[in-house]
């Protein structure tokens, strides 16, 4: 009871629906965060992958498929 005094609690709704472009987006997100959380936080560590590399200057270099115009 001491709960219902301290605070004011109201019944909220869950949305019905999610928005398509909404989903995509958390569904990326959610992506990212993933691989993020395997990247150790120690400040030395450079990100090695196929398709991106780190020049020694610190600059991301990407193949032309990822280039942006």
């Amino acid at each position: 009871m001491a709960l219902e005094k301290q605070f004011k609690l109201e019944a909220a709704e869950k949305p019905k629906a999610i928005q398509p472009f909404a989903q995509r987006r958390q569904k990326f997100i959610a992506a990212v965060d993933k691989q993020l959380a395997g990247v150790p936080d120690d400040g030395t560590s450079t990100i090695t992958s196929t398709w991106a590399w780190k020049s020694d200057d610190g600059d991301f270099i990407f193949p032309p498929a990822f280039a942006v115009p």
